[in-house]
């Protein structure tokens, strides 16, 4: 079900352009997601705020009709970008909440307080698998394929572990209905 829903906001949604990584080696073409663009068409206004609590990197709110997402704003872009992601696909699995008021922070302390769905769907919207294949050849060099994407490099590893895992969970099953 997160798959299909994260394949429909990449088809149908339009959040995602093209993302051109070149230098003297590369010359790579990617689909990367415009998280603002996402956000906008839920309606959401996204603020940055340096006097947020030290504990709290983001917090998400929607009261009747109004939808804000507040984020740190020292952090370093790539983790403002997976955050708000990270936000808005809370919200994605709260959609019949009339009222949400849920903050998290990024930091390893704080780790308990994420949602095992949102963090999946967040990770898929930003490194979609289809465009981390193209990267296959740089799987051995996560950095390489950070720099591509815009993220970090735990989260890069992360996103190819489950795509290898995938596959081979897949090849044995083609394996065993051969035998």
């Amino acid at each position: 079900e997160i798959d299909e829903t994260i394949n429909k906001i990449k088809k149908e949604f339009k959040v995602y352009k093209n993302y051109e990584y070149k230098n003297r080696y590369y010359d790579i073409n990617i689909q990367r997601i415009v998280v603002l663009k996402l956000a906008d068409l839920f309606n959401f206004n996204v603020y940055e705020n340096e006097n947020l609590p030290t504990f709290i990197d983001g917090i998400i709110r929607v009261n009747n009709k109004d939808k804000s997402i507040v984020i740190r704003s020292n952090l370093k872009p790539k983790d403002k970008r997976y955050l708000i992601l990270y936000l808005l696909s809370y919200y994605m699995f709260h959609l019949n909440s009339k009222n949400i008021n849920y903050h998290t922070g990024y930091g390893s302390i704080e780790k308990m307080q994420r949602n095992e769905l949102a963090e999946y769907m967040a990770r898929n919207l930003l490194v979609p698998k289809d465009e981390l294949l193209k990267l296959e050849n740089h799987f051995h060099n996560p950095e390489f394929c950070t720099k591509v994407f815009g993220t970090d490099e735990d989260l890069i590893n992360l996103r190819i572990n489950e795509i290898i895992t995938k596959k081979k969970t897949l090849l044995d099953m083609f394996k065993l209905k051969k035998k």
